[in-house]
């Protein structure tokens, strides 16, 4: 296995540190460790084959959850009115866009023009096959072995097929994995989902398959927006089935039936300039929802009944550019829960508290975060620092603080990320880590060694590490030891892709002795390359990718 793990160290590999970035930008996430691995799966998708914002219709717009329905009306009814869309500082001044969101959704979207007016879209067939193994050893036991296949075939902006399936350290066999179809149209039938679908409606108090952030951390988490049905290309399945959307003029109506869940669930929803109003339905709930858009405050909620009254209402004021105030109330099964988050230029600060009735327990939660960033010479450095603390009175251990300092810095090709992190709970815990990366267009590599001292389980402190795309990888770390990784690509061609990464894990500091873990993984990435269709004679495509 050491030897395995030499040969892999010579490969050269890449996680994008601006990827991350995006993320968190879009969800509203303070940190990659709040999210899940189908979530992730989601974005790194997106930015595998980013979404053209001049050929997108409303349903493809909508079930790519980046948008709000604002400001896919803004974005449809400006392409209607001035054209395509042929740069991103033009971006930035459609109505419901500001240079920040942009920034962000670069990583997503792209902007291409190739077509006069009056001529039919032009559509390009895309595939991608990802194959990807992994084989870990623990001590001197035997070496387990994980294999997963991932395909996805996209007709323009109009059409999509998915699969992916894998195995586990734990299960060897292949399943039939995850399956999705979506047919995106242009007039009355928006949308048809099939297989594998995720479906999102209102502020979740109904329907919301799929991960969803548990805490109020940034303003942007105290409002959903809803990406009604979309196709599932994860290697997690929500719900299996069948849904379909239809649009006339500003409603919407959506219907589906889960056959995994035996669910169905309907909404219909009419989209205003300042106003939106849903009502959805399945047959185990119903409610409600609401968005008001008003000069620099939005006003959204949703109330229902699922067996008992659930309720949700909140605000979000923006006073000027770069600051941000939200407020939030909601009440469901027995637990309610106010949340207030201030979101400025240098500081984010935000209050959380949680009262469940039956259990008569209470949370409550408060994060204080800063991250300026300011240039040295050819060098980018952004420093961070965030505070979080957490008490249930009624535990025996009722505070959980955690301290957490970074000092990230890019220049050029090179990059290198500092973090160290201090935890009390039951005991005192630290982990600690340096990161040093080399990325240029075709090669790009990423060296990474932590140590950590973690000595009670309810310590355990995680930490986002660099991977393969498509793989989410955030251990935990408990006990005393150290961590090294490398993560690598080598990218031969438009079509061929190796991602490699290699890790050990060893517990040199523990009282009572604990094997080491090493694990290798390799992935490659096939992209064919695309055939262009139209029905009239082509002209030349032009990329406005930059502005």
């Amino acid at each position: 296995m050491r030897s395995v793990i030499m040969c892999v160290l010579c490969l050269l590999a890449a996680a994008d540190g601006d990827f991350e970035k995006a993320v968190l930008a879009v969800s509203g996430a303070a940190e990659v460790e709040d999210l899940a691995e189908d979530e992730m799966e989601r974005y790194r998708t997106l930015a595998a084959h980013p979404l053209d914002l001049n050929a997108a219709g409303p349903g493809r717009l909508k079930a790519c959850g980046l948008f709000s329905p604002f400001q896919i009306d803004a974005l449809i009814e400006y392409r209607q009115q001035t054209g395509d869309i042929l740069s991103w500082t033009e971006l930035a001044l459609v109505n419901g866009f500001n240079e920040k969101l942009v920034t962000a959704l670069k990583e997503f979207v792209k902007l291409e023009s190739g077509r006069p007016p009056g001529q039919a879209e032009r559509n390009a067939v895309s595939q991608e096959m990802i194959l990807r193994g992994a084989a870990r050893q623990t001590g001197k036991s035997e070496p387990e072995f994980n294999y997963g296949i991932k395909y996805g075939l996209q007709w323009g902006e109009r059409a999509e097929l998915n699969w992916a399936t894998r195995t586990t350290y734990d299960d060897g066999n292949f399943k039939a994995g995850t399956i999705s179809a979506a047919w995106y149209g242009r007039g009355c039938l928006s949308k048809v989902v099939a297989g594998d679908f995720s479906a999102r409606f209102g502020q979740g108090l109904t329907a919301w398959t799929g991960f969803s952030l548990s805490g109020y951390t940034t303003a942007q988490t105290f409002r959903r927006n809803a990406s009604g049905l979309s196709p599932n290309a994860s290697f997690t399945s929500a719900s299996k089935g069948l849904g379909i959307e239809l649009r006339f003029g500003r409603w919407c109506v959506s219907g589906a039936y889960s056959i995994s869940e035996r669910i169905p669930v309907a909404n219909v929803t009419r989209v205003g300039e300042t106003a939106t109003f849903g009502l959805t339905a399945t047959s185990k709930a119903v409610s409600f929802d609401w968005m008001i858009s008003l000069a620099g405050l939005s006003l959204y909620g949703e109330a229902g009944w699922d067996g008992a009254p659930m309720a949700l209402a909140g605000a979000v004021w923006i006073p000027e550019y770069g600051s941000k105030f939200a407020a939030l109330a909601k009440f469901k099964e027995n637990k309610l829960t106010a949340a207030f988050c201030a979101d400025t230029k240098y500081l984010v600060a935000s209050v959380q508290a949680d009262l469940d009735y039956n259990k008569m327990k209470e949370t409550y939660k408060l994060v204080i975060s800063s991250s300026p960033s300011f240039e040295s010479g050819s060098w980018t450095i952004d420093p961070a620092i965030r505070i979080s603390a957490r008490l249930k009175p009624q535990d025996p251990s009722p505070w959980h603080t955690d301290l957490r300092a970074d000092i990230e810095a890019a220049g050029g090709v090179w990059i290198s990320h500092l973090r160290f992190n201090c935890l009390w709970c039951k005991d005192f815990a630290c982990a600690g880590y340096l990161e040093g990366g080399f990325k240029n267009g075709k090669f790009a590599v990423y060296a990474r060694g932590t140590v950590f001292f973690v000595d009670n389980w309810d310590d355990r402190i995680y930490v986002y590490e660099r991977d393969a795309p498509g793989s989410f990888n955030v251990p935990a770390l408990y006990g005393r030891g150290f961590a090294a990784s490398l993560v690598a690509a080598l990218k031969f061609s438009r079509q061929h892709t190796i991602h490699a990464r290699a890790g050990i894990t060893s517990y040199l500091w523990m009282p009572a002795p604990k094997p080491s873990r090493f694990e290798v993984k390799l992935q490659y990435t096939l992209k064919i390359p695309s055939l262009a269709t139209r029905r009239e004679s082509p002209s030349p495509s032009v990329s406005h990718e930059s502005p």
